[in-house]
């Protein structure tokens, strides 16, 4: 078209600004901009904000030589595509509401076998060899990736090797991930329980499912659900209903072990209670003497108040042994002095009853485990025991 004046090109509908002398807008050089609904004719399109592609697919081609890019993604109605991306660390963020139709079920973003995006109600990233980024994006699709970061997005089911990283965002079918840390966001499931390979760590969450984890920390948050793996850690925190059935240790303030089910906890090394005056009663039940010592962990280190605890550790002998006797050893650490034990030896495991049955006042400093060991001396027969440990709290920062 002849300029007008010599000076002006006049705009087409979808076109970018005004510029001088019919000059062409240049697209960044690692953002590329979409809109379904450009005018733009195909051959113009550079994925400049003036000149934008129609196509997902397009935008994503023109970053393939790049380390990371951004995808600029307008609101409108996308049509159904494959989506292919390398390693390029993608970012998708979104302007607006962004509709593709139906479901799709799973998507594809995948350097190898990609599946199409058929009729998706919002973008997907499936199978990245790469890290991606969702920023104003929502996606129903099953997502791949290294690193997976939520920004005020959203996201169905996941598989991601390294971390999910989440802000302000919803993840709402489950997946898999090597960790978690999430501020502000929501974690729902239809199918699929959340598995997490390290660690994860949620502020402010709302949590309503069931999960596996090695290490989980709940703060500020509101849960629900079936949790396992071997550590789990709440604070200032409502629990909603559900179990906790964990290897190491179930450590929770006082605020959450008031909103919780303490029936449905299971912990190898027992629960322990931040900021009480009490702690409640573990046990084993049936502690066979004849095999091994019996080693519980009263108070954990860094998780009580230094101060005085009077610490009650009796055992109950069910069967009787032939011969033999224990010894228990209550441990813990003393300010200045450091590492401190008191002993009870010859304890008589000959004969039925409650044994052990003294109290014992312990100065801890917080610092190191108070902890009851019952060990075996001389075990004849077979006898079948229950040890029982609990401590209160006397005095608090007094140190």
């Amino acid at each position: 078209m002849p300029d007008v004046e010599g000076s002006f090109r006049p705009r087409l509908p979808g076109y970018g600004p005004f510029l001088p002398n019919g000059a062409v807008v240049v697209p960044l050089s690692e953002a590329m901009w979409v809109d379904p609904g450009t005018l733009v004719p195909t051959a113009d399109q550079n994925g400049s904000e003036g000149a934008p592609f129609d196509a997902i697919q397009t935008a994503v081609d023109a970053l393939a030589a790049k380390v990371q890019g951004t995808v600029v993604l307008a609101p409108g109605v996308y049509p159904a595509e494959v989506i292919n991306v390398g390693a390029t660390k993608l970012t998708l963020f979104g302007l607006g509401s962004l509709i593709q139709g139906a479901d799709c079920g799973a998507c594809s973003i995948n350097a190898v076998a990609p599946l199409a995006l058929v009729n998706v109600s919002e973008i997907g990233a499936v199978a990245s060899t790469s890290d991606v980024y969702f920023q104003g994006t929502q996606s129903t699709s099953a997502i791949s990736a290294q690193i997976l970061t939520l920004i005020d997005s959203s996201c169905g089911t996941f598989t991601v090797a390294a971390s999910l990283l989440a802000d302000n965002s919803s993840c709402v079918d489950g997946g898999t991930t090597g960790g978690i840390n999430a501020h502000d966001s929501e974690f729902f499931t239809v199918t699929n329980p959340y598995v997490v390979g390290s660690g994860a760590e949620l502020f402010g969450c709302d949590f309503f499912a069931d999960c596996l984890a090695n290490a989980i920390t709940f703060r500020d948050c509101n849960i629900a659900g079936a949790f396992t793996g071997s550590d789990f850690r709440a604070f200032n925190t409502h629990f909603g209903g559900g179990s906790v059935n964990v290897t190491v240790q179930i450590v929770v303030d006082a605020f959450t072990y008031s909103r919780l089910a303490p029936a449905l906890w299971v912990a190898t090394n027992g629960v322990f209670i931040q900021d009480a005056p009490w702690s409640p009663c573990l046990h084993q039940i049936g502690w066979t003497a004849a095999v091994v010592s019996t080693l519980q962990t009263v108070l954990v280190a860094n998780f009580h108040a230094p101060g005085i605890y009077a610490v009650y550790a009796p055992l109950v002998v069910r069967t009787a042994a032939g011969a033999g006797t224990a010894t228990r050893t209550i441990s813990w650490s003393t300010p200045t002095l450091g590492a401190q034990t008191h002993v009870t030896a010859g304890i008589v495991l000959t004969t039925l009853g409650t044994k052990a049955q003294d109290v014992v006042l312990v100065v801890s400093d917080g610092l190191a485990d108070v902890t009851v060991q019952y060990t075996p001396v001389g075990i004849a027969g077979a006898p079948v025991i229950d040890v029982y440990t609990a401590s209160l709290q006397g005095g608090a920062n007094l140190f």
